[in-house]
């Protein structure tokens, strides 16, 4: 069985869960809405979110920041 299929299926025993948590991070906010995970494991989805969300905002404001570093380099250059 696939581990998506395992997290449909509501009689996924939290152990399972843990160990699909931990070879799949990036499925751990689908994993905490189960109705077998504890709340440790949701507590770890939440943290697992929250690094993710921190780790876009950091390459938006790094994109953005070069993008306008490029962009004052290219008019410094035309005035």
């Amino acid at each position: 069985m696939d581990v998506l299929n395992e997290i449909a299926e509501p009689t996924t025993p939290a152990l399972r869960l843990a160990h699909i948590a931990q070879a799949h991070p990036h499925l751990a906010e689908t994993i905490a809405q189960h109705p077998n995970a504890y709340p440790e494991l949701v507590s770890w989805a939440q943290d697992v979110r929250s690094a993710q969300e921190a780790q876009w905002t950091d390459l938006v404001v790094s994109d953005v920041s070069k993008s306008v570093a490029s962009h004052r380099r290219g008019s410094t250059a035309l005035a």
